[in-house]
């Protein structure tokens, strides 16, 4: 062998290894901005569902009724046996029918909120209905 042809040969090897290095690394590159793709499109995924959660949290309504219906309230007749701070059965009749008739709307306006727009207790129950059904073995 002569001394081009060796020198030749070790030109060739190196040239290999580099052409191995360099596709080594443009490999690792593109793994790493694959990975760095996946990072991006998980964190938009996480943004999407918590702007989700937000909104759901958004739709939450707290209704605080305690005064609704004579409940919550506090009388210094209270704990009394047998005593009526309303006053008589007529009283107690006629305030009860007041109530009702001024509350009426706020209940509609609840139970419609809530998707229960009928007015009577069958209408109510009717979403039970199609979501229990009894458990057969």
């Amino acid at each position: 062998m002569t001394k081009l042809t060796k020198l030749t040969e070790t030109i060739e090897v190196r040239r290999k290894k580099r052409n191995d290095i360099e596709q080594d690394t443009d490999l690792a590159i593109k793994t790493k901005n694959l990975e760095a793709e996946r990072t991006r499109l998980q964190i938009l995924r996480e943004e999407e569902y918590a702007k989700l959660e937000q909104e759901r949290e958004d739709d939450i309504k707290i209704l605080q009724v305690n005064g609704l219906g004579g409940f919550g309230s506090t009388s210094a007749l209270e704990g009394i046996e047998g005593a009526t701070p309303q006053g008589n059965l007529a009283d107690e009749m006629v305030n009860s029918a007041l109530r009702y008739r001024s509350q009426a709307p706020l209940v509609d306006n609840l139970l419609k909120e809530l998707g229960l727009n009928d007015g009577d207790i069958n209408g109510l129950t009717q979403g039970l209905d199609k979501t229990i059904s009894p458990k057969t073995e």
